[in-house]
């Protein structure tokens, strides 16, 4: 019982650290379950025939309730981690690769990549560490060279070390801005002798201020170093002044600002985002001077500051913007953009 009283005490934390907890105490749970009937059965000194129907009683509506969720997951709750469209991408990337080749991506769709595509990644699924914040910044820079530059520096820096990167590279550089100094505008990317892809699928985009996160800190004292803006939201309905968002907010079209329950933020220019004919379209429209980005694609509305607009992942994954002397584009569709590192 001592044993089992911490994987029950992890499963009981999933209400509020997240489903993937429950597992812990899943087991616990059933045993348990069919324990209590036994020592019943035992005590009560139950018949053999009568027990067994005791049995099926408690143990039918169980799995019945059991199927339920089982079938829901399957139809309508559990969703599929990339789409055709991006699957068709992968698996054509994966004609090209080598074995050696690397993803540049958040890890939330490492492991699946791999997959798809047999490309190696920095953070995936099951592995995280320091290089979380070397691929944030790596992405969240505004900088195509530097991007660029960092991207071979602490890729080959994990190839050639199989560890944390960017505390490899703290070694040579005390300070992370030092560091990134140096990558951006002195260190000489050697001839290539293995390919890395940034690969952005569309379901990235609610992710950014995640990886944001991780960027924000000194990653050697933890601390929390500046404050951005970046805030996703759903359409539910629209008249003629004001677009109405999921979380009673809303846009004045005629003002041009967005209020939220406790602030107002003007918006300097807005971004629409359309495919025609399989074709994304986009139109820009500066408001103002001053203010936030509205990117509009679909029914979400993402509101960001510069910090975020000018971002690399950003250019890339909604206007599929690059710097052509840095990257190559693989692949630019509606669902996912690919681009390899020169």
């Amino acid at each position: 019982m001592l044993i089992a009283l911490p994987m029950l005490g992890l499963g009981l934390l999933s209400i509020y650290t997240g489903v993937r907890f429950h597992i812990y105490a899943t087991t616990i749970f059933v045993i348990s379950y069919f324990f209590l009937l036994y020592s019943i059965i035992e005590y009560l000194k139950i018949k053999k025939s009568f027990a067994i129907f005791l049995i099926l009683l408690f143990t039918v509506p169980s799995l019945y309730e059991n199927s339920k969720i089982i079938q829901y997951w399957n139809t309508q709750g559990a969703k599929p981690v990339f789409y055709p469209e991006q699957v068709k991408a992968l698996r054509n990337l994966e004609k090209q690769v080598k074995s050696n080749d690397y993803a540049v991506t958040w890890w939330d769709f490492g492991g699946t990549l791999r997959y798809y595509t047999g490309l190696t990644t920095m953070i995936n699924n099951a592995t995280h560490h320091a290089d979380n914040y070397t691929v944030a910044n790596i992405l969240l820079s505004d900088s195509s060279k530097f991007t660029h530059h960092a991207t071979h520096y602490f890729y080959d820096l994990f190839e050639k070390h199989k560890s944390n990167a960017i505390y490899r590279g703290l070694q040579a550089h005390n300070d992370s801005e030092i560091l990134f100094d140096y990558i951006e505008h002195d260190y000489v990317p050697p001839k290539k002798n293995r390919d890395k892809y940034i690969i952005l699928p569309s379901q990235l985009a609610p992710l950014i201020y995640t990886m944001y996160v991780f960027a924000n800190i000194d990653p050697l004292s933890g601390k929390k170093l500046t404050n951005h803006i970046f805030k996703r939201f759903r359409k539910t309905r629209e008249d003629k002044q004001f677009v109405y968002l999921h979380d009673h907010s809303k846009i004045d079209k005629h003002t041009s600002k967005l209020s939220t329950q406790n602030k107002i933020f003007a918006i300097k220019n807005i971004s629409l985002l359309r495919y025609k004919n399989n074709k994304k379209e986009v139109r820009h429209t500066k408001v103002s001077n001053k203010g936030l980005h509205l990117i509009v694609k679909d029914n979400e509305y993402y509101i960001m500051d510069d910090y975020f607009y000018n971002s690399i992942v950003v250019q890339m994954l909604f206007f599929n913007n690059y710097d052509k002397k840095y990257f190559s584009p693989i692949y630019e569709g509606k669902t996912i953009s690919i681009y390899t590192v020169k």
